[in-house]
């Protein structure tokens, strides 16, 4: 099993800023910005089949997938999605405070960048522009979300 202890690098290597430039909800963000956001990132690694979420608890950090490939179930086991590279986990509860809505497992070897709920917090207030730019984007992400479940709902009653 692999290590779950954080990593923290002081000089990120430039292929990672990158990396955070094609996530979406960091679309927009200039690379001192996306440093900022480096800076507060954890490094972590999981191993085949372990649980990294619960449905129901507590919404404290987010899961940036850098590498491996998680599954998003229902709290009864039903896979309702697979999660894959520069994929986010639990972005939108972190902003809301809702409690988590699926369990989330990887399904292979894992790695990727958790940020902490309260570090994200501190550099919204202490950046307006980076949480500007971040929420916007939140925004953007569910307003193509809704339109496609629309789009996914008008076919279901239509046929």
């Amino acid at each position: 099993s692999l290590p779950r202890e954080p990593c923290m690098s002081t000089e990120p290597p430039d292929p990672l800023l990158e990396v955070l430039k094609k996530i979406p909800i960091f679309e927009g963000l200039t690379l001192p910005e996306l440093q900022n956001i480096f800076n507060i990132c954890r490094l972590m690694q999981y191993g085949p089949e372990e649980s990294i979420y619960n449905s129901g608890s507590a919404n404290t950090d987010m899961f940036i997938l850098l590498e491996g490939n998680l599954a998003k179930r229902t709290s009864t086991g039903v896979e309702v999605s697979k999660i894959n590279p520069v994929g986010l986990v639990g972005e939108m509860g972190i902003l809301t405070d809702e409690p988590r809505s699926a369990n989330v497992t990887t399904l292979e070897n894992v790695m990727g960048f958790i940020i902490k709920k309260d570090e994200l917090t501190d550099l919204f207030t202490r950046n307006a522009e980076i949480c500007q730019k971040i929420l916007l984007n939140v925004v953007q992400i569910l307003s193509r979300k809704l339109f496609v479940d629309e789009l996914l709902a008008d076919n279901i009653f239509l046929y």
